[in-house]
């Protein structure tokens, strides 16, 4: 009887009978929705590294999308335990915790986190690190966490100015190069950081940068035109 009804009237017919059970409350959302990311963050903290891996890779996919980085941190703690694996050892797990952290920093609520848990620190210290992708998302961490005036003073109170010109002539790859000058000119907003630049060999590492590509001698320019 079932086999020619309607796909409709095929699920009222099932409903309809005495065996009829209801799947279990909240399956899907426990799946894909508030259990996603407790789980993950949990695998992070306790899984092999292979699972880590695994995990780091979905998760990185999860957080382009604005809704699931928020959806993240108000339903787990994988915020703090990706801040944890900055400094792993194992060299493509700090790269992923490092990509994660560049879209956590892009959304209100990430900024917010990272500054009243104090990770500014943990994050700045992958400036010194040996792969160029990790120090990249360094500073586009700390970039994205510096666009709004909360962020740029405490990138400031954390000595991120400072920071940003000792690398103008540690960092030799042009690209992390122009995302520092990018950087600089954002903190040059907050208050009293063209004081604090004057007080540095900024002026004298800037003007030793002027044989770079054209787009770097340009952000110099505007840099120096902000100081003055």
């Amino acid at each position: 009887m079932e086999e020619g009804l309607s796909l409709d009237r095929q699920i009222a017919f099932r409903r309809a009978k005495m065996d009829y059970q209801d799947p279990p409350e909240n399956t899907l959302r426990f799946a894909y929705e508030d259990g996603r990311f407790e789980k993950m963050a949990n695998e992070l903290k306790y899984a092999d590294d292979i699972l880590k891996l695994k995990v780091l890779r979905d998760l990185n996919e999860d957080l382009r999308d604005m809704t699931k980085i928020i959806r993240a941190m108000n339903t787990s703690d994988v915020v703090h335990v990706l801040v944890h694996h900055l400094d792993n050892t194992h060299d493509e797990i700090r790269l992923l915790a490092s990509q994660s952290m560049t879209e956590v920093c892009y959304v209100m609520r990430g900024r917010e986190l990272i500054i009243s848990n104090d990770y500014i620190k943990k994050i700045s210290k992958l400036s010194d690190d040996n792969i160029a992708k990790i120090r990249w998302n360094c500073y586009k961490s700390l970039f994205n966490l510096s666009e709004h005036v909360d962020g740029t003073d405490a990138c400031l109170a954390n000595d991120i100015l400072e920071l940003c010109v000792d690398k103008l002539i540690e960092e030799k790859e042009e690209d992390i190069l122009y995302l520092i000058l990018q950087l600089i000119k954002r903190l040059l907003h907050g208050e009293g950081a063209v004081p604090r630049m004057l007080k540095t060999q900024g002026i004298v590492r800037l003007t030793g940068l002027l044989d770079k590509e054209n787009e770097v001698v340009r952000h110099l320019y505007i840099i120096t035109q902000t100081i003055d």
